[in-house]
Parts: structure tokens; sequence; C-alpha cells
């Protein structure tokens, strides 16, 4: 199968690296005492970014008893944060997932999706994809199938993929990456101001 495009509106914003991908995304699109939600095995600046700017994490966990990714646990704990916070942002680090080496299989993504748009309909929901380590996850054409997924994302739902250039360019260190925000529609958000 080849690649194709994900057929959302689509802009991107250089940032100063992957982490400034992440930290732009948690600024932008959660407020001040926010939760936001990760797996237990996560990149330990995740928090560091949270923490600087007044959010936390949450955890769940992301393998069930079998080795397999744990939607069940990511359903429960996304649901409750909706629920309790009226949005929430979603980092979720995959392919070639860091510290682990996982990546979620085109199943995982179905009930992923399926999930957060059950989910979205308590709150918005940002899902930031850290696809840092993309370029060395395997098959290109096979680990960016997961982007025409996002498709099937609901109208209440963005997808923010986070992209590291000095990774694939092996420039570790030169703060080259990028925010690739695929919405539904050009229609803006609600900002923490407007909601409270």
């Amino acid at each position: 199968m080849l690649f194709r495009s994900p057929n959302r509106f689509t802009e991107i914003c250089a940032t100063p690296g992957g982490t400034g991908a992440i930290r732009n995304t948690v600024s932008n699109y959660s407020c001040p005492g926010d939760k936001v939600l990760t797996t237990d095995w996560y990149w330990a600046p995740y928090k560091t970014i949270c923490q600087e700017i007044g959010r936390d994490i949450e955890t769940y966990e992301m393998f069930d008893e079998n080795g397999n990714y744990n939607i069940e646990a990511f359903t429960a704990k996304m649901q409750a944060l909706v629920q309790a916070q009226g949005q929430l942002v979603i980092l979720l680090n995959t392919p070639a997932h860091n510290p682990t080496g996982y990546s979620l299989s085109a199943e995982d993504w179905d009930a992923v999706i399926t999930a957060i748009n059950m989910a979205s309909a308590d709150g918005r929901i940002t899902l930031f994809v850290d696809a840092a380590y993309i370029d060395f996850a395997g098959e290109e054409e096979e680990y960016r199938t997961f982007l025409t997924q996002l498709e099937t994302l609901n109208e209440n739902v963005m997808a923010v993929i986070g992209y590291s250039a000095s990774k694939t360019l092996t420039l570790y260190g030169m703060r080259c990456g990028a925010m690739i925000c695929l919405a539904a529609d050009q229609i803006g958000r609600a900002s923490c101001r407007e909601r409270v």
C-alpha cells in the first residue's frame, strides 16, 4: 500500500525540535491545572514540560497482561479525564515508542480512534502523536499508514503530529521540528479564557 496524505485540514508550524512541538501543544490545547494523558512508560521530559506550564501528567498501563497495547486502560483514563476537565491532551508516542520501541498496529489504531471519538462527546480532545522516531521504526510506508486512519477522527478531535527533523536528518541537537496539525475543518478552538 502506498502512503498518501490524510484528507484533513492541515497546518504546519516549525518548532524548536520535537520537544518544542510537545510544549506548544500542551500549552495551547490544555489549561492550567489540567492533566495530560500518556502511557506509564514515557519520556521523562513530558512531565517536566507539563509541570513548567502548570499542568500535570496522568498515566495508564501501556501493556496488558499479554503484552498487548492496553486499550481498556487507555479508554478508562481518557474518559474520566475528559469528563472531569471538558478537554484533554493525549501524548501518544508511536511509532518506535521511547523508551519501549513499541509501535501501534493498524488494529491498535482502530481501537484508539474509536475510543477517542466516543470520549470526545464529553469534550474536546487533542491527540498529539509523538512521531520523533518514525524514520527509525522500520519500513517507511508501513509506519505512515496510521496517518490516513486519522481521517476517521470526528470534528471534536484534532490530531497533532510532532516531528523531529533533527532526528530524521541525524542532526540531533539542532532543534529542528514541526507541529503538523490535522483537523476536520478550519474552525478555531476555544481558548482557556473563553472556557473559564
